[in-house]
């Protein structure tokens, strides 16, 4: 996940507030689960099925794959960011946005 950050930062002496981009950290493989639901290790976490066969995009998303069935999928597959087109701090915007009203 991506949040921005404001910082300060000093141009010809004047002080000048700009958004910075951080990476917010991903839960850890272990945390995540297989969602083919064939699959034995369907479902469970900590099972030590899951690696990471690449990331992708400016967000570094993982395509993980279960070591038990094959199956490969994003980490995002079956959540609310799958498939999202915008970054996920502008997600993070719109709902932090909507929240307030």
């Amino acid at each position: 996940m991506v949040e921005h950050s404001l910082v300060q930062i000093h141009i010809s002496s004047k002080p000048v507030n700009v958004w910075r981009r951080t990476m917010l950290p991903r839960p850890d493989v272990d945390q995540l689960c297989c969602l083919n639901s064939e699959c034995t290790l369907y479902s469970q976490r900590q099972a030590n099925n899951l690696v990471v066969r690449k990331t992708y995009g400016t967000d570094q998303i993982r395509y993980l794959r279960c070591r038990r069935c094959g199956e490969e999928f994003s980490e995002r597959k079956e959540t609310a960011l799958f498939n999202l087109k915008i970054s996920e701090a502008k997600a993070v915007s719109v709902l932090d946005h909507l929240d307030v009203g």
